[in-house]
């Protein structure tokens, strides 16, 4: 509990000060990737972010119920080693906020605000590159396979947000995915 509350202060601290910074440099909704409604290529980003977390549901879904219980548990088990899962309903509400600020912050600060900044320094190209390899580099070094492929999905998700021009469904995926493992996890302690 101590952990989710320290980190939801931490995160919601940096948010304030990341919105002080844009709005003290006149940046626009627009301009971070929040306007709402997004644009076209902003709701179909959405549509895509839906229907891949639907299919993700889905397959994990299928895949699970051919789990053995002992192989799930196991699952769960490394899952919980990796990093802090709730198991009580306050640890979950806790954790849903958490997964929120966590999502739409790393957003905001790696693609919308970083990006915002960058791009008149070094050109896109540049400010794509510097953008995915701090967002990366951000999740942490668990070995090199994590560490290359943390890069490799950040520079797809930058490259994405630079087509979209939204980061609303970038943070769907981003704050679903964290929410959905949590879930599961909660889910199983319960019973």
């Amino acid at each position: 509990m101590k952990i989710y509350v320290s980190n939801i202060t931490r995160l919601a601290l940096l948010l304030l000060a990341l919105a002080v910074c844009a709005a003290w440099s006149g940046y626009t909704a627009r301009q971070m990737g929040v306007a709402w409604p997004p644009g076209t290529a902003g709701q179909w980003g959405l549509v895509v972010a839906v229907v891949a977390l639907v299919a993700l549901h889905i397959g994990g879904t299928l895949y699970e119920r051919r789990m053995s219980p002992e192989k799930r548990a196991a699952g769960e088990a490394k899952m919980r080693e990796q990093q802090t899962l709730p198991t009580t309903p306050r640890e979950m509400a806790l954790f849903a906020v958490l997964s929120v600020l966590l999502g739409a912050g790393w957003e905001l600060l790696y693609r919308g605000f970083l990006l915002l900044v960058l791009t008149p320094l070094t050109g896109v190209a540049g400010a794509v590159t510097l953008s995915a390899l701090a967002y990366g580099s951000g999740h942490g070094y668990n070995g090199l396979k994590p560490f290359i492929g943390s890069i490799v999905a950040a520079f797809a998700f930058t490259l994405a947000y630079v087509w979209t021009g939204s980061l609303w469904w970038l943070m769907v995926i981003h704050i679903a995915l964290p929410l959905s493992a949590g879930w599961s996890v909660y889910r199983r302690a319960a019973k």
